[in-house]
């Protein structure tokens, strides 16, 4: 008989998720963006590779809008106020951007890898986005010691149903400001 192979470091049985979780929170942040983007009528289209430091765009009438996601289930970040660290080489690829760069960091509250609550007729996710401009942070604290510098995440920088809009005026600061 074969032994079941192993992911994450446990045993898989065949309904398994045939994915690591590095990858299971990847997909679920991308997925998390283009639902509140397809809430009020845009779309999130993922790059395939992200050489640039950058994820996808958020496609607006006038322009895009690119987007960095990072996701995770550290316990640190389950709090309203904390600091992640971003790297020189993304730093490096943000600064050069002449559209403006957004990171989402969405913080899944779910440490046993169970994200979706199904209930009757409703389904939910323990989770919360947050986000920031990190394109003039870069340009900014580009020409550092450090091989990494941290931005400070708080309740006033979560994804809310006004972040569609506030990323829009974001995306066309670029040129000037709003429409």
């Amino acid at each position: 008989m074969n032994p079941l192979p192993k992911l994450d470091g446990r045993t898989l049985h065949p309904l398994d998720a045939a994915i690591g979780m590095t990858a299971r929170s990847e997909e679920f942040s991308a997925a998390y963006v283009a639902q509140v983007c397809a809430q009020d009528g845009f779309q999130f289209i993922t790059h395939r590779q992200d050489y640039q430091a950058i994820d996808g765009d958020i496609v607006f009438r006038e322009t895009n809008l690119r987007v960095q996601l990072k996701s995770t289930t550290q316990e640190k970040y389950w709090k309203d106020n904390f600091s992640f660290p971003l790297y020189k080489e993304w730093l490096e690829k943000w600064a050069v951007s002449k559209i403006p760069v957004i990171l989402v960091l969405v913080v899944i509250n779910s440490p046993d890898g169970i994200w979706a609550n199904h209930d009757n007729d409703l389904l939910s996710f323990p989770v919360r986005g947050y986000w920031t401009r990190v394109d003039d942070f870069a340009k900014n604290n580009l020409y550092m010691e450090a091989q990494s510098k941290v931005v400070s995440l708080g309740t006033e920088d979560r994804v809310t149903s006004h972040s569609i809009r506030d990323w829009h005026d974001v995306a066309m600061s670029a040129f000037g400001g709003g429409v």
